[in-house]
Protein backbone atom coordinates (compact mmCIF):
# COMPACT_ATOMS: atom_id res chain seq x y z
CA UNK A 1 0.00 0.00 0.00
CA UNK A 2 1.48 3.10 -1.08
CA UNK A 3 1.27 6.52 1.47
CA UNK A 4 0.31 9.63 0.62
CA UNK A 5 2.97 12.21 -0.32
CA UNK A 6 3.84 14.94 1.53
CA UNK A 7 1.83 17.43 -0.52
CA UNK A 8 2.98 19.97 2.12
CA UNK A 9 5.17 22.53 1.94
CA UNK A 10 6.35 21.14 -1.08
CA UNK A 11 4.04 22.30 -3.17
CA UNK A 12 2.99 25.85 -1.95
CA UNK A 13 6.69 26.64 -2.39
CA UNK A 14 6.43 26.73 -6.23
CA UNK A 15 3.85 29.08 -5.85
CA UNK A 16 5.36 31.15 -3.13
CA UNK A 17 7.27 33.80 -5.57
CA UNK A 18 3.65 34.38 -7.27
CA UNK A 19 2.44 35.69 -4.04
CA UNK A 20 5.67 37.31 -3.16
CA UNK A 21 6.28 39.06 -6.01
CA UNK A 22 2.66 40.51 -6.81
CA UNK A 23 0.91 40.23 -3.56
CA UNK A 24 -2.44 41.88 -4.49
CA UNK A 25 -2.88 40.47 -7.56
CA UNK A 26 -2.61 36.60 -6.62
CA UNK A 27 -5.17 35.35 -3.81
CA UNK A 28 -2.78 32.90 -1.62
CA UNK A 29 -5.27 30.94 -0.36
CA UNK A 30 -6.38 29.95 -3.74
CA UNK A 31 -2.69 29.04 -4.10
CA UNK A 32 -2.26 27.05 -1.77
CA UNK A 33 -5.44 25.54 -2.08
CA UNK A 34 -4.70 24.90 -5.72
CA UNK A 35 -1.47 23.30 -5.32
CA UNK A 36 -2.30 20.65 -2.95
CA UNK A 37 -5.21 19.97 -5.44
CA UNK A 38 -3.20 17.22 -7.16
CA UNK A 39 -2.92 15.27 -4.77
CA UNK A 40 -6.37 15.28 -3.67
CA UNK A 41 -7.16 12.26 -5.89
CA UNK A 42 -4.73 10.13 -3.50
CA UNK A 43 -7.59 10.32 -1.35
CA UNK A 44 -10.54 8.15 -4.13
CA UNK A 45 -7.31 5.87 -4.85
CA UNK A 46 -9.06 2.15 -4.63
CA UNK A 47 -12.60 3.49 -4.86
CA UNK A 48 -12.34 4.82 -8.47
CA UNK A 49 -10.35 4.32 -11.31
CA UNK A 50 -6.67 6.38 -10.42
CA UNK A 51 -7.09 9.97 -11.67
CA UNK A 52 -3.55 11.07 -13.59
CA UNK A 53 -4.10 14.45 -11.72
CA UNK A 54 -0.49 15.42 -12.48
CA UNK A 55 -0.58 16.02 -15.69
CA UNK A 56 -0.32 19.44 -16.88
CA UNK A 57 -4.13 19.01 -18.66
CA UNK A 58 -5.53 17.74 -15.32
CA UNK A 59 -5.04 21.32 -14.13
CA UNK A 60 -8.09 22.65 -15.95
CA UNK A 61 -10.01 19.53 -15.57
CA UNK A 62 -9.22 18.04 -12.48
CA UNK A 63 -7.50 20.87 -9.97
CA UNK A 64 -8.79 23.74 -10.95
CA UNK A 65 -12.67 22.97 -10.61
CA UNK A 66 -12.17 21.53 -7.38
CA UNK A 67 -9.95 25.20 -6.36
CA UNK A 68 -12.93 26.92 -7.48
CA UNK A 69 -15.75 24.57 -4.89
CA UNK A 70 -12.98 24.55 -2.47
CA UNK A 71 -11.32 27.88 -1.38
CA UNK A 72 -14.53 29.84 -0.18
CA UNK A 73 -15.00 26.61 1.68
CA UNK A 74 -11.59 26.89 3.49
CA UNK A 75 -12.64 30.87 3.40
CA UNK A 76 -15.36 30.11 5.61
CA UNK A 77 -14.38 27.36 7.99
CA UNK A 78 -11.42 29.66 8.97
CA UNK A 79 -14.01 32.07 10.77
CA UNK A 80 -15.39 29.03 12.93
CA UNK A 81 -12.53 27.14 13.24
CA UNK A 82 -9.97 29.32 14.17
CA UNK A 83 -11.14 30.90 17.35
CA UNK A 84 -11.11 27.28 18.77
CA UNK A 85 -7.38 26.49 17.92
CA UNK A 86 -4.72 26.78 20.73
CA UNK A 87 -2.19 30.11 20.38
CA UNK A 88 0.50 28.15 18.95
CA UNK A 89 3.33 29.79 19.81
CA UNK A 90 5.15 31.63 17.00
CA UNK A 91 2.43 30.13 14.56
CA UNK A 92 -0.29 32.16 16.10
CA UNK A 93 -2.64 29.81 14.59
CA UNK A 94 -6.14 31.83 15.78
CA UNK A 95 -4.77 34.39 13.42
CA UNK A 96 -5.89 32.60 10.64
CA UNK A 97 -9.65 33.56 10.95
CA UNK A 98 -8.30 36.68 8.88
CA UNK A 99 -8.70 34.29 6.01
CA UNK A 100 -12.50 34.42 6.13
CA UNK A 101 -12.76 38.39 5.93
CA UNK A 102 -13.43 39.71 2.98
CA UNK A 103 -10.77 40.98 1.11
CA UNK A 104 -8.12 39.42 2.88
CA UNK A 105 -6.55 38.09 -0.03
Amino acid sequence: MRGMPATIPSHQALVLPLKLRRPRRFDGVALVVGSAMPDVAYLTQGLTAEAPSHTWHSLLWFSLPLTLIVTPLVRRAAGIIAPHLPEGGPLSLRDYGVLATEGSW
